[in-house]
This record gives C-alpha cells, sequence and structure tokens, in this order.
C-alpha cells in the first residue's frame, strides 16, 4: 500500500457517512444483483404522522451522542451523531439523522478531515428516502480533496439516483439498482440499536452504498460492563461482518458495543485492528432525546 492509500484509509476511518461505512466500507466490485423489482403490494398503507415517526424507538428527535476517535493510541478527532425532528417528504414522514466526524486541531500535522452526512429514511421499516454527504480531506504532501453526494431512493421502483461532484469536475448523474427494503449507511446503526441481541445469533440488515447492495450482520459474542466517560453501561458486544451476497467483505475484525440495559440502548464503542494500527471510539458526552415510548 502506498502513502496516498495510507492516507485514504485513513478518510474512510474518520470520514464515513457513519460508522457503519467507516468501518464496514465495502471495496470488492459487486456481484451482479439479479435486479428484479418486486411488484409492490396492492391496497393502502397506513400513513405515520410526524408525532409518530419515533414512537417506539430507543431514540428521539434532539439526542446528540458525541465520540472521541483514537488511531493507535492518538486522539484524532470526534464524531457527533444526531437525531432531529421529523422531515415530510413526498407526502411521507421521515426519521433525519446527521453525523459529523472531524480530526482536530491537533491533529493537522498528521491528516486533516471532516465529513458530513444527512440521512432520511421511512419510519419504522428504515428503508432510505434521501441521503447526503459532504466530504473533505488533506493528507500532507497531497492535494485536497472534495466530494459531495446526493443519493434519492425510490423503495417502490428499487431504484437509486447519484449525484456526484468531485473536485471541480462536472457532475455525474447515475441511476442503480436498489434492493427494495434497503437501509442507508446512517440509518442502519440506528436500525441495529433496535435489535433484540441473542448470544451467537447474528443479527443482518441490508444496506445501500455508493452502487452497491450489500449486509451487515453483526453477531452478538460476550455481555459485559463497559467503563466510559459517561459511566458504567452494561453492553452487547458485537462482532460485524459485511457481506456481498454470500462473499465476506471486510479484512480484520472489527467490534462495537451497543447498550442493553440503558433505555435507549445508545452505541457506546467501536474498535479495530488494521494494517496501520488500531482504531477505537467510543461514546463520551451523550444527550438523549424526547421520549417517544
Amino acid at each position: 500500500m502506498n502513502k496516498a492509500s495510507k492516507f485514504k484509509w485513513l478518510a474512510d476511518f474518520f470520514l464515513s457517512a457513519s460508522l457503519l461505512s467507516s468501518f464496514f466500507s465495502v471495496t470488492a466490485a459487486p456481484a451482479t444483483p439479479p435486479e428484479h423489482c418486486p411488484s409492490a403490494m396492492t391496497g393502502s398503507s397506513k400513513r405515520v404522522v410526524k408525532t409518530a415517526v419515533y414512537k417506539g424507538m430507543p431514540y428521539g428527535a434532539g439526542e446528540v451522542a458525541h465520540y472521541a476517535a483514537y488511531w493507535s493510541g492518538i486522539h484524532a478527532g470526534d464524531h457527533t451523531m444526531r437525531v432531529l425532528e421529523p422531515v415530510l417528504r413526498e407526502g411521507e414522514w421521515h426519521q433525519v439523522f446527521t453525523s459529523e466526524a472531524i480530526t482536530g486541531d491537533w491533529f493537522n500535522g498528521i491528516y486533516i478531515a471532516r465529513y458530513l452526512t444527512q440521512a432520511y429514511s421511512q419510519a419504522g421499516t428504515f428503508a432510505a428516502s434521501w441521503f447526503h454527504g459532504s466530504e473533505y480531506r488533506k493528507p500532507p504532501l497531497f492535494s485536497e480533496f472534495k466530494e459531495d453526494k446526493l443519493f434519492s431512493f425510490s423503495q417502490l421502483a428499487c431504484t437509486a439516483l447519484e449525484e456526484i461532484q468531485t473536485n471541480e469536475k462536472p457532475k455525474e448523474h447515475e441511476t442503480h439498482f436498489l434492493e427494495r427494503g434497503a437501509t442507508d449507511v446512517l440509518s442502519g446503526f440506528y436500525k441495529l440499536r433496535t435489535a433484540a441481541f441473542e448470544l451467537h445469533k447474528p443479527v443482518a440488515i441490508l444496506a445501500y452504498s455508493s452502487a452497491k447492495n450489500w449486509t451487515l450482520q453483526a453477531e452478538p459474542v460476550l455481555f459485559e460492563t463497559l467503563s466510559l466517560p459517561i459511566g458504567k453501561i452494561e453492553a452487547v458486544k458485537l462482532k460485524m461482518h459485511t457481506y456481498m451476497g454470500k462473499e465476506l467483505q471486510q479484512k480484520g475484525d472489527v467490534y462495537s458495543w451497543i447498550a442493553t440495559k440503558h433505555p435507549n440502548h445508545p452505541l457506546l464503542q467501536v474498535e479495530g485492528k488494521v494494517k496501520w494500527g488500531s482504531i477505537r471510539m467510543f461514546l463520551d458526552r451523550y444527550t438523549p432525546g424526547a421520549s417517544s415510548h
């Protein structure tokens, strides 16, 4: 791996659309999907009103989770995830999540990067509706990189429309197959917080990112208590796997922890070892959102 690739990996760690895409980036070329869009179910579906969008969820509007990000023991930056008020899109109220990852001023001599994302997903199902990501990175001795991505999803037509602006190049417009029900990478981690976990029984989440449909599997391997800046919290340790079809994608072991007894089941920590060191992100500040139970 050359220096440029090394710094690109660093960007994938700090500046992903969410923790999902940070640590479980799908880099292999996807197998050609069947690209069959099932017929839509007939009959009218009940519309969710704004006040019910987060009903029964372990989070609500106003939630803020702040994480300290470390690379090989160095505090490299911070990652903040937020739940916003529902947004009306194409006649339906949607969940809204945002993510901001940024390297600290003290890390500028090694790497400068930031990534802002926002996602709308359907209430209850987490099916992707709209996604926006804005990335900036400046490794030492290399030119700065800027990219802006806008994805618009049609679950009914099984399509993902991508608009991509990279540096000063002309905008690219692409249309890709979307497996119906797939969530986006940011909403996927919120969906994971709603799962009930049993030891060694993996939870699978279908997701879409950058022209690919893939599956995240979270396998519970241990129930334990974590000691974090916000206190001691009981958690489930999940071994993370990403699959394209039946083929395992990521290299190296990555683990995440989700609170089990905390009423909001926040994501507590992510850890992994990679070729260029170790990564760790842990929750150090947390503000719960409005209760919707």
